[in-house]
């Protein structure tokens, strides 16, 4: 028997029926408490993006945990959490079972969530996906475009039939923490740190000064975006992007403020948006 579990960031967006949910405990998108409350029956699994003891499983990505602060978090969770989970993509698993070997964490006390796309659906390991030596998980997000409510699309995952054996449906949430800054997790980044500033410079920016609305980025950098770019920056929003603007821009980014765009200071943004820092 294979467990099917949903996730988005938004909670709206996913149908019921399936056997579990994933939501984020903290972090820009914490939507973990959504779904605990639309769905009484499920099991629902909540994640971290911070290096903090949040929840039960912790979020290995860019912008998130590196491999080694969530090697660290499984091994700091332990009695805390029955068997915490750690989420992170296939070509990352092999070194994340070394780390956590490495801190003398058996793998029989932690869950591995694996994301691998495009080979259908499937629960990685040495019979299944065969990703070269990538460690039998416990579960797997394998796809981003299953049909989600409100013409959405949303991830699926499968998950082993003994994935929540010994768990508590709903895992007790501490306190919350301070959001992180909006791109923390953009997903228009990492973009090249070239000082173009092309459609995916301006995608990642529009992200941040629209509040991680995906309906307002469309690449272009109209009157809009630069609106929205001077209210972010509280300087005067209208809609002309002149010396002062300019310079709210530099002194954000940390380049000399000469009240000039160009390639230096498209670079500082670019560095910015990757460091989610904008």
């Amino acid at each position: 028997m294979t467990l099917i579990c949903y996730d988005s960031i938004y909670a709206k967006n996913l149908p019921a029926g399936a056997d579990a949910y994933l939501g984020y405990v903290d972090g820009y998108w914490p939507d973990y408490q959504d779904e605990v409350q639309k769905f009484s029956s499920a099991y629902i699994i909540g994640l971290t993006v911070f290096d903090s003891q949040q929840g039960e499983g912790c979020d290995i990505e860019k912008g998130d945990l590196t491999v080694q602060q969530g090697a660290q978090w499984i091994h700091d969770a332990q009695g805390r959490v029955t068997r915490p989970i750690a989420y992170a993509s296939v070509s990352n698993m092999a070194q994340l079972v070394s780390e956590l070997d490495a801190l003398n964490v058996s793998r029989s006390n932690y869950r591995l969530f694996s994301a691998h796309y495009d080979v259908g659906p499937h629960i990685c390991g040495p019979s299944t996906c065969r990703y070269p030596g990538a460690p039998q998980a416990d579960a797997t997000q394998w796809t981003s475009t299953a049909k989600g409510l409100n013409a959405s699309s949303i991830d699926e995952s499968w998950l082993s039939d003994s994935f929540f054996t010994g768990t508590p449906a709903h895992a007790p949430v501490p306190q919350p923490v301070p959001q992180v800054p909006p791109a923390r997790r953009n997903i228009f980044t990492p973009v090249v740190e070239d000082g173009v500033f092309g459609s995916k410079t301006c995608s990642a920016l529009q992200f941040v000064v629209f509040n991680g609305n995906i309906a307002d980025v469309d690449g272009w950098f109209g009157p809009l975006t630069k609106v929205a770019l001077q209210k972010h920056l509280s300087v005067q929003p209208d809609g002309v992007i002149g010396p002062r603007t300019i310079r709210a821009i530099q002194q954000r980014c940390g380049v000399p403020q000469d009240g000039v765009w160009g390639p230096l200071t498209t670079k500082g943004l670019q560095v910015e948006l990757n460091k989610g820092l904008f």
